[in-house]
């Protein structure tokens, strides 16, 4: 039965409490307070008590020792629409989040504590990092103070720096965010380009502030970032063309920098100027250990496993013609739908007791053999298993939809092998698709070898 109005006249009854929030929101009903929200002032009514169940920030709002006292709420700096949603979710936990107002939910929730909604949009945007919105990501993690999420985005920026620093979102970095890019030593791309990336970036910034694109106010805008750039490692002649006719360095700095590249004393006054090219050690550290071990043979509970060779719920193996392991390296390429951590590997063993093999394990990105994000050597005994695991010395951050290369070598008795591989595997949500490397892999393929494989998590 419904009103004069359209509201029904028992609309309480058979409705649970999140369905009567649900109808008490949408029609308005008893609201005690209005928010006025974004330029525009855009009016939502809302109920105190609803709002102050559910936030801390409303409780202080509404009933803490300085109470807001007037119906009326202006909030200039959040969108109708993202505070709408949000609101939704507090009243009846609805979370329809569109991917174009993922950030200014995050910063919705941020700014009213509600934990769950800023931990489910930093998922979103995790999930969702490419080239392109990493850096644009980076600079609202560094807004919420969102270290977990911050630390995700210069991970992605490191491993795709060429595509990551050419991106329109990286001239729109602040100077916070921008430090820990160029400062770090993980950063692989030669020097040149770093320094005109940067150059760009500080004319940018120039026009920002509405000053004069000069030198002077290049090297002010760009501060102490600009002595990240590892001028020393030049060559000499782009330093010549591009830096020693300019005045971003100091006439003393620019002789220091001519006396290290031409001279014979290979030193900097006062360090000012880091002189050892970047890249000189691994994105993980590398780990040997020398004395044989027990391999771990079982993951932990956040862990999950991915075999791309399964039949009825256990690997696929093979053990006529044993498969050969020696100087040749067993590869194989995947890539995952989402953000994960890779913990480790499964390797085919012999079955046979008291087995020994020496293990050298890498990881890196497709198409990129000189950076390791992750190798082990180590050697391992084998009581039987027909498989063992090999775990990293620390989990890999891998970006979605980008492709990475497995590569072993094994030294030891033949081993058993899978037959049958699925290319695409989903495990625990994760679509994993496998693919055969390019160049010498031992055999192994999409179809049939070694490395049934990953241990991950999320």
């Amino acid at each position: 039965m419904t009103t004069h109005d359209g509201e029904e006249k028992d609309w309480q009854s058979g409705r649970s409490i999140a369905e009567c929030n649900r109808y008490m929101f949408a029609h308005q009903l008893g609201c005690d307070v209005t928010f006025l929200v974004g330029n525009d002032s855009n009016p939502i009514p809302a109920h105190k008590y609803v709002l102050a169940s559910r936030s801390s920030v409303f409780f202080a709002m509404f009933y803490g020792a300085v109470a807001e006292t007037n119906d009326e709420i202006q909030i200039p700096d959040i969108e109708p629409e993202v505070f709408s949603t949000l609101l939704k979710y507090l009243y009846y936990e609805d979370l329809a989040v569109s991917g174009e107002q993922t950030a200014s939910l995050m910063y919705a929730a941020n700014k009213y504590c509600v934990t769950k909604v800023v931990r489910k949009c930093r998922k979103l945007l995790q999930e969702a990092l490419t080239v392109d919105t990493v850096c644009s990501t980076m600079e609202s993690a560094h807004l919420f103070d969102d270290h977990e999420l911050h630390k995700k985005c210069l991970e992605m920026i490191l491993l795709e720096p060429q595509k990551c620093l050419q991106s329109e979102a990286f001239l729109h970095l602040c100077p916070d965010c921008l430090m820990p890019i160029i400062s770090s030593d993980d950063l692989i791309i030669d020097e040149a380009t770093v320094l005109n990336v940067l150059l760009k970036w500080a004319e940018t910034e120039c026009r920002r502030q509405q000053l004069t694109v000069c030198d002077v106010n290049i090297k002010n805008v760009l501060g102490k970032v600009l002595y990240e750039v590892r001028f020393p490692v030049m060559d000499i002649q782009f330093f010549a063309d591009k830096v020693g006719k300019r005045d971003i360095l100091s006439k003393s700095e620019r002789i220091s920098v001519f006396t290290f590249l031409c001279g014979s004393s290979k030193s900097i006054p006062d360090d000012l100027f880091k002189t050892t090219p970047r890249g000189q050690r691994q994105l993980q550290t590398t780990i040997a250990l020398q004395d044989p071990q027990t391999p771990q043979n079982t993951h932990t509970p956040q862990q999950r496993i991915c075999l791309r060779f399964l039949r009825d719920g256990h690997v696929a193996l093979r053990n006529e013609n044993l498969w050969y392991v020696g100087q040749k390296s067993d590869k194989i390429d995947f890539s995952a739908s989402k953000t994960i951590y890779i913990h480790g590997i499964i390797l085919y063993g012999c079955g046979v007791e008291s087995a020994s093999y020496t293990v050298e394990a890498t990881i890196l990105r497709a198409g990129l053999s000189t950076t390791n994000l992750s190798k082990i050597h180590t050697k391992v005994t084998v009581n039987k298993e027909k498989t063992f695991n090999i775990f990293f010395p620390k989990s890999i951050y891998i970006v979605p939809n980008i492709r990475y290369t497995i590569t072993v070598i094994m030294q030891g008795p033949r081993t058993y092998w899978g037959e049958g591989g699925e290319e695409h595997v989903t495990s625990d949500g994760v679509k994993f698709e496998f693919s055969k490397t390019i160049g010498e892999t031992n055999g192994t393929d999409t179809d049939h070898g070694q490395i049934p494989g990953l241990i991950f998590s999320k």
